[in-house]
C-alpha cells in the first residue's frame, strides 16, 4: 500500500511542479522575472517548454517518493521484527508505535539518502533538461543522457554534488519523517 500511494502522490506532484521546475530552473540561470520567464517557455519552439524534463522529473517524484517512505517504513518494522526477536516473541505484528524518536530519525535519515543514491542521476538529468528548455533543439531524455556521459566518457558527472545532496538528506528526512509519524498519531488519537 505504502509504495503504491507514494508513488501515485508522487506522480501527481510532479505534473503539477514540472512547469513551476521549468520557471525555477530557468530563472536560476537566466536573469529574467518570473512573468518573462514564464512569457518565454509558453513561447518556446517546439511547445512543451513547461514539460521537458518531465520524464525524470515523474521518476524523481514517484519512484524517489516510493523509494523514501517505503525505506523508512521498512526499517522501522525491521527494528520492531529485531526487537521480537530476541524477546522471543515472534507473532510477526509490526506495530511501530513504540520506536523511540532516535529509531524514528536514524531510519528516516538513512531513508533520505539511499533514495536520493538511487534517484540523483534522473536530478541530474531532470536539472538539465529544465536548463535547456529554452533552447530552440532541445535534447530528448536519450541525448541528453549521452551528452552528460561524453562530457568525461564516464558516469561521474550524473553524480557530481551527489555528496552534499546525500548530506542534506538525511537531516531533512530525519526530521520530517518523524514530525509526520507523531502528527498522525496524534491526530488518529484525537479522533
Amino acid at each position: 500500500d505504502i509504495m503504491v500511494a507514494s508513488s501515485i502522490a508522487g506522480g501527481v506532484v510532479a505534473t503539477i511542479t514540472s512547469p513551476l521546475m521549468a520557471i525555477k530552473t530557468n530563472q536560476q540561470i537566466n536573469p529574467r522575472g518570473f512573468r518573462q520567464t514564464m512569457t518565454e517557455l509558453y513561447a518556446a519552439p517546439r511547445g512543451g517548454a513547461f514539460f521537458s524534463g518531465f520524464g525524470p522529473h515523474l521518476f524523481c517524484d514517484s519512484f524517489g517518493r516510493m523509494c523514501y517512505l517505503s525505506c523508512y517504513e521498512l526499517m522501522k518494522r525491521s527494528i520492531v521484527q529485531s526487537r521480537q526477536y530476541d524477546l522471543g516473541n515472534g507473532d510477526g505484528i509490526n506495530d511501530t508505535r513504540d520506536l523511540s524518536l532516535q529509531e524514528r530519525m536514524i531510519c528516516a535519515g538513512a531513508s533520505g539518502m539511499i533514495c536520493w543514491t538511487i534517484i540523483y542521476p534522473a536530478d541530474v538529468l531532470r536539472s538539465r533538461m529544465y536548463a535547456n528548455a529554452l533552447v530552440e533543439c532541445r535534447p530528448g531524455l536519450l541525448q541528453m543522457a549521452k551528452s552528460i556521459y561524453n562530457e568525461e566518457k564516464s558516469l561521474k558527472p550524473f553524480y557530481r554534488g551527489l555528496g552534499v545532496t546525500v548530506l542534506r538528506a538525511a537531516p531533512v528526512a530525519a526530521a520530517v519523517l518523524p514530525v509526520y509519524d507523531f502528527a498522525h498519531a496524534w491526530l488518529t488519537k484525537a479522533n
